[in-house]
C-alpha cells in the first residue's frame, strides 16, 4: 500500500489503535525480503472503476520499484478480493503472478494471478512453518 507507508492500518477497526505499517526505510529489503503490491490504498479492487484500478496497480508497482532498484512482479489484491478484470489489469500492467487470501500451495498448472498462500503469523517458529508445510502435502 505504497500511498500509505509509514501510516497506520486505519481499515482495521477490531483494533482499538491502528497497528503501524512499515516505513519505506525499513531494511528488510536489504536483508534479502521480496516486496509486491498491495495497490497504492488498500482499497477493494471491486470497488474501483477500471482506470483507478490501472491507475492503482502502476503507481504501486513504479513506487515500489523506484524504492526497491529492482522489478517488481508480484501482488495480493486487498482483502484477497480477486476476479478475472483484475487479472487481465495487473497482467497489462506488468505483474506477473497475484495471490488470493485463500490457505493452500500453489500447484502446476494453478491460475498464476490466483495462487494461494500460507499465512505466517509473527510468532511461529520454524518447527510451526515446517509443520504448516506437511498440512499441504
Amino acid at each position: 500500500m505504497t500511498d500509505l507507508v509509514g501510516t497506520a492500518a486505519a481499515w482495521d477497526p477490531e483494533f482499538e489503535l491502528p497497528v503501524p505499517l512499515m516505513n519505506r526505510h525499513q531494511a528488510l529489503a536489504r536483508e534479502g525480503v521480496r516486496f509486491g503490491s498491495h495497490l497504492a490504498t488498500h482499497q477493494a479492487t471491486d470497488s474501483l472503476f477500471s482506470r483507478d484500478l490501472v491507475a492503482e496497480l502502476v503507481r504501486s508497482r513504479a513506487t515500489l520499484e523506484n524504492w526497491l532498484g529492482r522489478p517488481v512482479h508480484a501482488l495480493a489484491a486487498p482483502f484477497g478480493i480477486t476476479n478475472e478484470r483484475l487479472a487481465r489489469a495487473a497482467a497489462f500492467c506488468g505483474y506477473k503472478i497475484g495471490f488470493t487470501t485463500e490457505s493452500g500451495v500453489a500447484r502446476l498448472g494453478s491460475d498464476p494471478f490466483r495462487l494461494p498462500r500460507i499465512e505466517v503469523k509473527g510468532d511461529w517458529t520454524p518447527e510451526t512453518f515446517a509443520g504448516a508445510l506437511e498440512k499441504t502435502r
